[in-house]
């Protein structure tokens, strides 16, 4: 899976794509305290409305910015 990404408070901003553990259709997104994010809940399949989600994702995932786009899972 792909993702993108955008740093707006650059001078010249760029669209960065960084690989994701898995496809996420309307997650929840939780920003602590320390920058990183966490991500739960969501459908692997389907579209962004609440009938059209499928394939619950019952793993979270911790996105790190501040390291490249890494992901832990």
């Amino acid at each position: 899976m792909l993702g993108s990404r955008v740093t707006t408070s650059n001078e010249n901003p760029q669209w960065t794509v960084e690989k994701m553990p898995r496809a996420r259709v309307m997650g929840d997104m939780t920003l602590l305290p320390n920058g990183d994010v966490l991500l739960i809940n969501s459908g692997s399949a389907g579209s962004a409305a609440w009938e059209l989600g499928r394939e619950p994702v019952f793993v979270p995932d911790l996105y790190q910015p501040k390291k490249s786009g890494e992901l832990e899972v």
